[in-house]
């Protein structure tokens, strides 16, 4: 009887650790109005943060605690009596989460309203965030839409933390007073940062500011940094920051004499000439203490490349000019450009000639990783060896990158020879040995270009003969 009593305690035990385990990882979906963020959870850990478009404040979206209630895919919209169907003339976009009655998360066909107060109360999404959102959020998901103006955040290019106030959209002060007014206490900000967080509460913001020990930086009215500093009309950003999130290379900081100042054993550079330099849109406001960047950044292999000039929802475009500095021959007529004997159409944006993102990384076996909240776009290609004119593809893995026998034989018949490696000769005898990129280059002469798209490998007689 004991030892059935035991073993029924254990069950329950089990039992109860499993669903603990399995309620700390449970989805739910969480909702600023003024930072026009939906974030999405499991347990308490952070998954992402997508930015989205919420009520007018004449059809503002509700506070509360909800729950989802209903999913559609490709829904129909009843307005005016009128059922409109799936496409893009349809508002609901591509997705449907309900949360009550009327009101849903969805998304759209008017991308450039994400960001904005533009819905009737719904909280629109782009339409790839919200296919992705809407394949992890089963009926049922809690939802939590708050009204908080004031976020902390963990600075990830600086040492302190900070606190970014936002517009008050629905000038709610009297109906949500307490939450705007109560401090951000016990979330490691100092006293002098709580005194701006009030100051800033109660000015009239047009835009998010910060209260950090320098300088608030922002893309596309988005923190991203408190790691900066003005001076003598010039904003300067860490260059980690600088580098990890615009993709600004040193043969960039170099090639244009950006200036650079050393602080506290920190690196900076002057974003504000960079900006200039690259025809970014910046602003410094000296009411805020706030940089304002306005950019979609398109970069390849981490290296910025050139403006978005399409959209974060459909359409990612880079101008034909830019391509260029890749190193992939090209050729042009009126309709499309020539890549490898494939053909990409172009298309006109800003009076430049471009080609879609998704098309060029599906022809160069890349993919794209896009940030839609910072709006920035990081690319990753493959690199190619480039010999006597004629191109050759490598093969990346969680291994590292590589090439194979016969590719070696065709670049460099004799290297087999020449190295006597046992590897080698193994990958040239195989139909599927391939040969560690690094291993093969070892003794060569070649060249590098600044994204890592190509490397081009030179006869040790080249006068411009270099080893990277």
């Amino acid at each position: 009887m004991k030892r059935f009593l035991w073993v029924c305690l254990m069950v329950m035990l089990l039992f109860c650790m499993a669903f603990a385990d399995n309620s700390e990882k449970k989805a739910r979906i969480e909702i600023n109005i003024p930072s026009r963020t939906l974030s999405f959870y499991k347990g308490d850990e952070l998954v992402k943060r997508y930015p989205v478009c919420v009520g007018k404040p004449t059809t503002p979206t509700p506070t509360g605690s909800f729950k989802v209630i209903y999913k559609a895919v490709n829904p129909h919209w009843l307005h005016d009596g009128k059922i409109i169907p799936p496409g893009p003339k349809n508002p609901l976009g591509i997705r449907w989460i309900g949360i009550a009655d009327g009101i849903g998360i969805h998304g759209n066909n008017q991308p450039q309203s994400i960001g904005t107060l533009a819905s009737a109360g719904c909280i629109r999404m782009y339409n790839k965030d919200v296919a992705e959102l809407y394949a992890q959020v089963p009926v049922g998901t809690p939802v939590r839409i708050i009204y908080e103006c004031v976020e902390v955040f963990e600075d990830p290019y600086g040492k302190e933390k900070a606190a970014v106030v936002f517009p008050d959209s629905y000038k709610a002060g009297g109906k949500y007073g307490k939450e705007l007014l109560q401090e951000p206490a016990g979330k490691g900000l100092g006293k002098e940062q709580l005194d701006r967080v009030q100051d800033l509460l109660k000015a009239s913001l047009k835009a998010p500011a910060a209260a950090a020990l320098n300088i608030g930086i922002f893309l596309n009215n988005r923190f991203v940094t408190g790691s900066g500093f003005y001076e003598n009309g010039a904003v300067f950003i860490s260059y980690q920051a600088a580098r990890e999130l615009l993709g600004l290379s040193p043969e960039f900081l170099t090639g244009y004499q950006i200036a650079t100042e050393e602080k506290n054993g920190i690196i900076f550079i002057d974003l504000s000439g960079s900006a200039k330099v690259l025809g970014w849109d910046m602003h410094y406001d000296e009411k805020s203490a706030g940089a304002y960047l306005k950019l979609m950044p398109v970069k390849i292999n981490g290296v910025y490349l050139a403006k978005n000039l399409g959209n974060d929802d459909t359409q990612s475009l880079i101008d034909t000019k830019s391509l260029k500095s890749l190193g992939y021959p090209m050729q042009e007529d009126e309709v499309d450009l020539m890549l490898f004997g494939s053909a990409l159409v172009k298309v006109q944006r800003e009076k430049k000639n471009c080609i879609g993102i998704d098309p060029l990384l599906a022809l160069l076996n890349g993919e794209k990783r896009t940030d839609t909240l910072l709006g920035i776009v990081d690319a990753v290609i493959p690199v190619r060896l480039k010999k006597d004119g004629k191109y050759y593809d490598t093969v990346k893995n969680h291994q590292g990158v590589f090439i194979s026998g016969q590719t070696a034989e065709a670049i460099k018949p004799e290297w087999a020879l020449t190295e006597n490696t046992e590897a080698a000769l193994e990958a040239l005898n195989s139909q599927e040995g391939d040969i560690p990129l690094e291993t093969f280059l070892a003794g060569m002469h070649y060249r590098t270009n600044e994204y890592n798209t190509v490397i081009e490998i030179l006869e040790e007689g080249d006068s411009e003969a270099a080893s990277n």
